[in-house]
């Protein structure tokens, strides 16, 4: 409750939403191909994981446990169907300027 609330509602989706457009792998062939912030493969894995668990997360934390869980869920199975883009991911690494 209180003004701190808007704060977490506007702000905690904000980051969220750019830390996902911000750290990229060059060449990324699921994306635009280009990185505004170049980043390791493992950290751009990383990045994905922490938003879509912390997604998960703030389901169960309002209360929907089922929602969660079935997030939590589509999150494994989007990751196991897409191995090969998993290990492309842990593969890369940005180029040394």
């Amino acid at each position: 409750d209180g003004p701190l609330r808007w704060v977490l509602v506007i702000g905690v989706p904000f980051v969220a939403a750019l830390a996902w457009g911000v750290f990229n792998v060059v060449g990324d062939p699921s994306r635009s191909g280009e990185a505004p912030v170049e980043v390791a493969g493992w950290v751009r894995l990383a990045v994905e994981l922490t938003v879509l668990g912390l997604g998960a997360a703030a389901w169960w934390a309002a209360g929907r446990s089922e929602v969660a869980i079935a997030m939590a869920a589509l999150v494994v199975v989007q990751y196991a169907t897409s191995w090969d883009r998993v290990q492309w991911l842990l593969d890369q690494q940005p180029a040394l300027s």
